[in-house]
């Protein structure tokens, strides 16, 4: 685990939300509390430690306020493949001048998160969509 990464990767996702910079400093405080844990904490039991509280604390939220839900950048796991690409760029597309600069800021921070792209152009994207549109427009009548 790369301290560095994790803290880019971490005020990337949370600059993307437009938060405020109060928070900046917590977020280094807790990467910094990540890396020392798997540093002098090694072995599966330990990993497995890890993975756990995270789950812990994500599931608090949720219970909370709904705000892993809500607010993930692509969604939940099963709705990655599905709907999550399509509500980030529906989101993108009220910060962007175009619906191409919309699906490419979408094909960026998606291939951030997951190392690689979602669809293989932005025609592609196009088509799927509007595939998917008449689908539903289907359904309704």
């Amino acid at each position: 685990m790369d301290q560095d990464i994790l803290l880019a990767k971490a005020l990337d996702y949370y600059k993307s939300f437009g938060a405020s910079d109060k928070c900046l400093p917590l977020i280094s405080q807790w990467v910094e509390a990540v890396i020392l844990f798997d540093s002098q904490c090694k072995g599966a039991s330990c990993s497995k430690a890890l993975r756990e509280v995270q789950f812990f604390v994500l599931a608090e939220f949720a219970n909370k306020d709904y705000l892993v839900r809500k607010d993930a950048m692509f969604g939940d796991l099963f709705e990655i493949r599905t709907q999550g690409f399509e509500n980030r760029y529906l989101s993108n597309i009220k910060v962007c001048k175009t619906y191409k600069a919309a699906y490419e800021k979408t094909e960026l921070e998606y291939g951030k998160t997951f190392s690689k792209k979602r669809y293989s152009s932005y025609d592609s994207f196009r088509q799927i969509r509007s595939r998917k549109m008449k689908k539903k427009e289907e359904k309704r009548s």
